[in-house]
């Protein structure tokens, strides 16, 4: 073999040696990339979700205030105390959810400021105008909270998707627990499509119907 030959099989070689090794690199980096981008979606999510619990918490308190302790002194106060703490986490969602199309739009207001907030606050919003004074077209406070908390939360759980991460999950399970791998719903972690829930009101009652009442100092089980 011509030291010519040998030089250009040399060369070859190292030419497919240096693509072999750049595209392992590549594929190592895609994947290192790929678990960098999921541990930041999961942390993501995982503080919306905290945030948004947190706000769903002084909603319900707030309505649950308003309805039952009207009048009362320490009404007053609780409820101060609920508008603040929703002013707070109204600016703490801007943190996930920023103004959209700010631009030169609203160009004196302060950077966050600027722009159409995001849809998903507004329920926030409307909450701390609902305790403010201002119920609009609703009969009480109370109801208007009510229904801002159910818009809150079906805004994050379109931001969230809940369902499809049951899915994920439930795929998961079967996958390393073999014992489950035909039940369909996973004990009810997936809504069975072939029956409707029995929903709370006959739940009620069919549950009382199972009970088996025991007198009071009865030593029965």
């Amino acid at each position: 073999m011509s030291a010519e030959l040998l030089g250009v099989l040399v060369a070859l070689v190292a030419l497919i040696s240096g693509w072999l090794l750049g595209r392992s690199s590549q594929r190592i980096a895609n994947e290192h990339y790929h678990v960098d981008a999921s541990a930041l979606v999961h942390e993501w999510s995982a503080e919306l979700r905290t945030w948004a619990n947190e706000a769903i918490d002084v909603l319900s308190e707030a309505s649950y205030l308003s309805a039952f302790a009207i009048g009362r002194e320490f009404s007053a106060q609780n409820l101060l105390r609920c508008r603040y703490r929703i002013s707070a986490l109204i600016d703490r969602g801007r943190f996930f959810l920023p103004n959209q199309r700010g631009g030169d739009m609203d160009a004196a207001k302060p950077l966050a400021f600027r722009g159409i907030r995001h849809s998903a606050l507004d329920p926030l919003v409307a909450a701390e105008r609902v305790l403010g004074g201002d119920k609009g077209a609703f009969g009480s406070p109370g109801d208007a909270l009510i229904a801002m908390r159910r818009e809150f939360v079906s805004a994050i759980q379109q931001i969230l998707a809940p369902h499809t991460q049951n899915e994920d999950i439930a795929n998961l399970i079967r996958a390393h627990h073999g014992a489950r791998k035909d039940d369909a719903t996973l004990g009810g972690l997936l809504q069975d499509e072939d029956s409707a829930p029995a929903g709370p009101e006959i739940l009620l009652t069919d549950a009382a119907e199972r009970q088996t009442w025991q007198p009071i100092g009865s030593n029965a089980p």
